[in-house]
């Protein structure tokens, strides 16, 4: 039988059911069989965040990168161990190689922001929002209501109206709760 993908689609079930510990194990027992998947190790290290094991988790991610060096998001993701770690200036770097691995791709640009913002660096923070908005091709209401979420937390409030505008035009069910955040923001600026 092939075993190798039997453990990868029990893996990804067990995720599912948020069976994190048996899911790690799977993935455990998959890599034993595969030592060269990137994706094996990327999985493992997904599980193990969830499990709080951020160090094994990082220690993946690396593994993964090792292996697979063009991929993306396994850079994104051990950027946010880094940021989850406080680790800032660490996430910032693999952040930072992951949109040069795949630079129209918008989300490596968010958690870039949200790592800038937690640094008090508001001006790259915005700079970086608005790139990842060039980049959102697929015009997806979440990447345009998770920026606008970002523009407020740095006060650029005209930037986050307009791109709530945009979330709002493509799914308008977002539009309650977007004007209830916004309208919130715009006292506290009121009152500052």
């Amino acid at each position: 039988p092939d075993w190798i993908n039997f453990y990868h689609f029990l893996g990804k079930i067990l995720v599912i059911k948020q069976d994190f510990s048996q899911a790690a194990l799977v993935y455990q027992q998959a890599i034993k069989l595969k030592p060269e998947s990137g994706e094996l190790y990327a999985l493992l290290g997904e599980t193990l965040v969830n499990l709080e094991r951020l160090d094994l988790a990082a220690k993946c991610y690396q593994r993964a990168i090792q292996i697979s060096p063009q991929k993306s998001g396994n850079y994104r993701c051990l950027g946010d161990i880094y940021r989850q770690q406080n680790s800032l200036e660490q996430a910032v770097i693999y952040y930072e190689q992951a949109i040069a691995i795949a630079p129209q791709n918008p989300w490596p640009y968010i958690h870039l922001s949200e790592t800038l913002i937690a640094q008090n660096k508001f001006e790259e923070a915005n700079k970086t929002c608005k790139q990842s908005l060039k980049f959102n091709h697929g015009k997806k209401a979440g990447i345009y209501r998770r920026v606008s979420n970002l523009q407020l937390k740095i006060g650029s409030v005209d930037d986050a109206l307009n791109t709530y505008q945009k979330a709002v035009k493509l799914n308008p069910n977002h539009a309650d709760k977007i004007f209830e955040q916004l309208g919130s923001k715009m006292k506290e600026n009121a009152t500052a």
